[in-house]
């Protein structure tokens, strides 16, 4: 499958309405995104929300920018956006083409949920890094999440559990830990540190990108940015990169004491 029917076989499903339903169901932040948003938003920012979904981040984003404008590819995502959110700014564009704004437009950049990850070809996520990096002002911050590449076990999680559910959660556990093992060890993505797997939620037909933390800092300097800081994206659940399916990364255009 080329990258441009990748991209069109990304979309389609993205425009399913089950899968809307889906992604409209989660209201609610994830913790680690709370705390990058908490850490490195001030009130007042002019905020662009790349791949907002079905609007998970609209309620806390808009209510403390100063603008807010969120973006998708998908028309059904961004419809449900308009019928959930009617006062707020929502257009249906490409990622990677952030053409209709001006440079140095926003203070803010949020692609949440490792939305980045779907972008089919390096040549393209490139080109979306490199189009953040534009619309973004000097100082401005840049908070967005990827899949770990060395991701292979899913951690336990027993606090609180009675005996039984403690058993059923190691069975769950050990499971799912060899079910994913098996998919990430024979590719070439976990030994190089980054490239493209296949999405496990899409049946086997959907590419998703993963890399570690030493690519993704790389790919930010590459595109200019400078990497201010990363957390798990299970957060406070805190594990090692073995354990933890995700990271979320914040990145400043130029000196960040502009900010």
């Amino acid at each position: 499958m080329s990258s441009e029917e990748t991209a069109d076989a990304t979309r389609t499903a993205y425009e399913d309405r089950a899968v809307v339903a889906h992604y409209a169901g989660d209201t609610e932040l994830h913790d680690a995104e709370r705390l990058m948003f908490e850490r490195h938003l001030r009130d007042g920012m002019a905020i662009l929300d790349v791949g907002v979904g079905a609007g998970r981040t609209v309620s806390y984003l808009s209510q403390r920018a100063g603008s807010y404008v969120a973006l998708d590819y998908s028309a059904a995502m961004i419809e449900a956006c308009r019928t959930r959110f009617p006062g707020r700014k929502f257009i249906q564009a490409d990622a990677t083409d952030l053409s209709r704004f001006d440079a140095a437009s926003f203070d803010a950049i949020v692609f949440s949920f490792n939305g980045i990850d779907s972008i089919p070809d390096v040549t393209s996520r490139t080109r979306c890094l490199a189009e953040c990096f534009r619309v973004l002002r000097g100082g401005g911050v840049f908070i967005y999440s990827v899949h770990n590449a060395r991701f292979l076990a899913f951690p336990l999680r027993l606090r609180g559990a009675s005996v039984a559910r403690r058993a059923w959660r190691c069975l769950y556990s050990f499971i799912a830990s060899v079910r994913n093992a098996s998919r990430r060890l024979p590719s070439a993505a976990f030994w190089r540190g980054a490239g493209y797997v296949i999405d496990p939620l899409s049946h086997g037909t959907l590419p998703m990108y993963v890399a570690n933390r030493d690519h993704v800092r790389r790919e930010l300097e590459r595109a200019g940015f400078r990497l201010l800081e990363h957390v798990s994206g299970r957060y406070p659940d805190i594990r090692g990169p073995l354990s933890t399916p995700w990271y979320y990364y914040a990145a400043v255009k130029g000196d960040d004491s502009d900010a």
